[in-house]
């Protein structure tokens, strides 16, 4: 270390720029989303499996025209208005959060991608999502879903865990 870089003190830590981060996560996790699907719509016909590892892992190409992973509804457009307001909700959260959170702001962000890309299928075909990732483990077969589905639970629960961190570490602070 010179002594110029002791008399600074520690560098800085760069504040990321929130619109960059929107912009550049969300819209990355929205374009993978919608080039997996295009990729599917383009190869495979609805009702098609192809094994990719054997049984453990299938591209099967559904519409789904529920909720996330295979989850059914009834009939309307509930889904369409529920993933509308969601996303909604995540723009202001995201607006809100200071930078300082940095873990929040991209779980934020990539929750968000997932959203907006399953809300591209549902303005594009009301005969649902396109879902196609099958996955089998041991005995537990899980529902069909899509790249936007593993955003939005790995965004959640990146969020969550990122919520619990901090109050934790704020509660060892203060004790």
């Amino acid at each position: 270390m010179t002594e110029r870089e002791r008399a600074e003190g520690p560098p800085a830590v760069r504040r990321p720029n929130k619109l960059v981060v929107l912009l550049g996560v969300t819209g990355s996790m929205v374009l993978l989303d919608q080039l997996s699907k295009n990729f599917i719509r383009v190869w495979l016909q609805v009702g098609d499996r192809v094994p990719v590892l054997g049984d453990v892992l299938t591209l099967t190409y559904l519409l789904n025209p529920g909720a996330a992973f295979g989850v059914q509804g009834g009939p309307g457009r509930w889904a369409l208005w529920l993933g509308l307001g969601a996303a909604g909700l995540l723009v202001l959260v995201f607006v809100f959060m200071p930078v300082e959170q940095r873990l929040r702001l991209y779980a934020v962000a990539v929750t968000l991608g997932g959203a907006l890309g399953n809300l591209i299928d549902r303005f594009q075909q009301p005969a649902g999502v396109v879902d196609f990732i099958h996955l089998r483990v041991l005995r537990w077969s899980f529902p069909v879903f899509n790249l936007a589905d593993v955003a939005v639970l790995g965004g959640s629960l990146t969020l969550i865990v990122a919520i619990w961190w901090e109050e934790r570490k704020l509660r060892e602070r203060t004790t």
